[in-house]
């Protein structure tokens, strides 16, 4: 294939049907080939007649360009022939290296027809060909569909057209934020430049006409295809499109720099973290802190403040980072030493001075503490449970029976928090008062006894009578009991009371003395 240079400038697109060189020396001169026809003129080709003619340039032509040099029909070889004969390849369609057919007595043309070979396609409605004439000269004309002199159609023997033999491809990640490149493909007749256009389901992207894309999170979940037109002076473009690509997916965030956690590892101070920088930059940043692992609950701002809990823990926070078309992405942060607490000692323990009483008042004796200034809170516990603050307390009746004891709470800032415990000797008990009433009858005594301790509740325990040496035990029945004693002497008689105990009422007694009659 003859490559044919074609002058850098064309005459202005007014003219419609202007000759742009005439002579194989006058047309070399300005730049216009004649493809080594000057020499080669002189053969037959097709067995076209030699010399200036129309056929067997275009002949010759076709040949240079691969074409086999036996002419593909039989019959006449006049150029108003030439489309009838070539009729499966001839169309209105014009192309670099087509041959450009006239038909007979068609505007400008004789009896014969006319053929030239087809150089430039500016578009489809204009064209640039080169031509020998029978009786005539080689030249070169400038040809619009405007003018009466555009072709009857074009033989497409030998076409230098640009055309695509390998489809454009689309080569990198499909996720938002990733950079995809363009292959261009592979094109015959070698374009000169090409031109891209990216589309996201089947819609053109606007601005994305560079050979790489950085996809966007509006073309999430669809299906990108590349559109490339080729051009090259004297061609008409052509243009191929790739295969779909699949579907876009999530972009990932890439910590730059990952979050850190920056102060003091010591209960009382305040960590906080820092988020690090990300790419791209998130629209949304949370964090949530968590000790030796597990969730810390509540804990979601930038700052923690350590509390007691934290003491020997390592904490990190796990920095969240989200914007649209990204996938949610969760980072870390490096542990910290294990929270640091000083401890506070206890060289003199607390005590209680008072017994568990009813109605009693129980006071705290604080100890000896290093460092002395710390913060002491006395708790006061019935059978565990606190029941009071401060540094007394008065047992009531809701304390009967049960342990009291005293729990003293040591805090500062920076230590670790103490705690000691102090229980009394034993459950709150109270001794009752036994009231005891007689009455005197005929060889016969009825004593009636009473049992009670001021706030509390009536006392249900067993009583023991001794009367001039009889004896009798029965329950009292909310705190009373009447017992008769018969036969007895007459006379004054002793009479002994002894309330047994029960539970936390201690033993009490009374001695009286009854008058028996006759």
């Amino acid at each position: 294939m003859l490559a044919v240079m074609l002058p850098a400038t064309t005459p202005p697109a007014s003219a419609t049907n202007v000759y742009l060189c005439k002579g194989y020396d006058a047309c070399a001169k300005a730049g216009y080939s004649h493809a080594g026809y000057k020499s080669a003129g002189s053969k037959m080709w097709w067995q076209m007649y030699s010399g200036h003619n129309c056929t067997n340039y275009a002949a010759y032509r076709v040949i240079q360009n691969g074409y086999s040099s036996k002419r593909p029909w039989t019959g006449s070889g006049n150029a108003t022939n030439w489309g009838v004969a070539m009729k499966s390849i001839t169309d209105s369609r014009p192309a670099v290296g087509a041959i450009a057919w006239w038909k007979a007595n068609t505007p400008g043309v004789g009896s014969a027809g006319h053929v030239a070979y087809v150089e430039r396609v500016i578009s489809s409605s204009e064209i640039v060909i080169s031509e020998d004439s029978w009786g005539g000269d080689f030249s070169w004309r400038r040809i619009t569909t405007a003018s009466n002199r555009w072709p009857s159609g074009f033989i497409h023997f030998t076409d230098r057209e640009l055309a695509n033999t390998r489809t454009p491809s689309i080569s990198g990640t499909l996720q938002v934020g990733q950079t995809l490149s363009a292959n261009y493909g592979r094109w015959d007749n070698s374009p000169s430049t090409y031109a891209a256009q990216w589309f996201a389901g089947g819609v053109a992207i606007p601005g994305a006409t560079k050979p790489t894309y950085v996809v966007t999170p509006d073309v999430r979940t669809k299906k990108l295809t590349l559109q490339v037109t080729a051009t090259r002076t004297g061609y008409q473009s052509a243009t191929a499109v790739s295969a779909a690509t699949a579907a876009v997916g999530f972009g990932q965030f890439e910590a730059v720099k990952p979050p850190e956690i920056t102060g003091a590892a010591e209960v009382d101070e305040v960590l906080s973290v820092d988020p690090g920088t990300w790419s791209p930059s998130p629209s949304l940043s949370t964090v949530q802190w968590y000790a030796n692992g597990a969730e810390i609950p509540g804990a979601t701002a930038w700052d923690l403040p350590l509390t007691q809990q934290q003491i020997d823990a390592q904490i990190t926070a796990k920095v969240t980072a989200k914007v649209y078309g990204y996938k949610l992405t969760s980072t870390t942060t490096a542990p910290t030493e294990k929270v640091l607490a000083g401890t506070i000692e206890i060289a003199k323990p607390s005590s209680v001075v008072g017994k568990p009483r009813l109605g009693a008042t129980l006071s705290a004796s604080p100890g000896t503490y290093a460092p002395a200034d710390a913060t002491v809170v006395h708790t006061w516990l019935r059978n565990g449970v606190a029941v009071g603050t401060g540094p007394s307390y008065k047992i009531g009746a809701a304390d009967l029976g049960a342990v009291i004891s005293l729990r003293t709470d040591l805090t500062r800032a920076k230590y670790r928090a103490a705690s000691e415990q102090v229980a009394l000797g034993g459950p709150v008990t109270v001794k009752p008062v036994t009231k005891v009433a007689t009455v005197g009858k005929r060889k016969r005594a009825v004593v009636k006894v009473k049992v009670s301790a001021a706030g509390a509740p009536p006392i249900n325990g067993r009583v023991r009578v001794r009367v001039a040496g009889k004896l009798q035990e029965v329950r009292l029945v909310n705190g009373w009991a009447r017992l008769v004693f018969t036969p007895v002497a007459p006379g004054v008689r002793k009479v002994a009371v002894r309330f047994l105990g029960a539970g936390p009422y201690l033993v009490s007694g009374r001695a009286t003395t009854v008058k028996v009659l006759k």
